[in-house]
């Protein structure tokens, strides 16, 4: 099952939802970059900004979802199957690319705690690229981010191949 929202709503969030979205971003969440391989159309590939929410309780995603369409925070859900038998499927919620990801951050801020470092990496790598005239390829810059948001992560530096543009 998948579902594409964009709807329009308030701009400031209430301090509760703020909390909550917090909250939940700093327990199941994921803030990242990703980065699209090189193409023949994209000789330098791309970087695309994402903030997800992964968990096997549907309620929980459905509660993200109700507070991401209040507030028109643009977003998407899947649902994917665990490895192993019997297990649960796992919803996971997008927001994805410049735009959405800027409106995130417009209206919830720098809600995490424990992912502080991260969320504010991620909104100066989306206030940058929102500033570039649009398809601008990827310099250093882009790397830089890349690199550094998955040190944050745990990503391990031998994980990181082609990382020059």
């Amino acid at each position: 099952m998948r579902r594409q929202t964009n709807g329009a709503g308030n701009l400031q969030a209430s301090p509760f939802d703020i909390g909550y979205v917090g909250g939940c971003l700093d327990c199941d969440g994921c803030i990242t970059i990703t980065r699209v391989q090189p193409r023949k159309r994209r000789p330098r590939g791309r970087f695309i900004p994402v903030i997800q929410f992964q968990n096997t309780n549907s309620e929980f995603i459905e509660g993200l979802h109700t507070i991401f369409d209040r507030y028109g925070v643009g977003h998407w859900i899947g649902w994917r199957p665990q490895r192993g038998l019997g297990q649960k499927p796992v919803g996971v919620l997008h927001i994805q690319g410049l735009k959405r990801v800027a409106r995130f951050l417009s209206v919830f801020g720098i809600c995490a705690k424990a992912k502080r470092k991260q969320l504010q990496l991620l909104a100066e790598y989306v206030d940058v690229r929102l500033r570039r005239p649009p398809k601008t390829p990827p310099d250093n810059y882009d790397v830089e981010m890349w690199i550094e948001i998955g040190r944050l992560n745990g990503r391990a530096p031998e994980t990181i191949r082609g990382a020059s543009c």
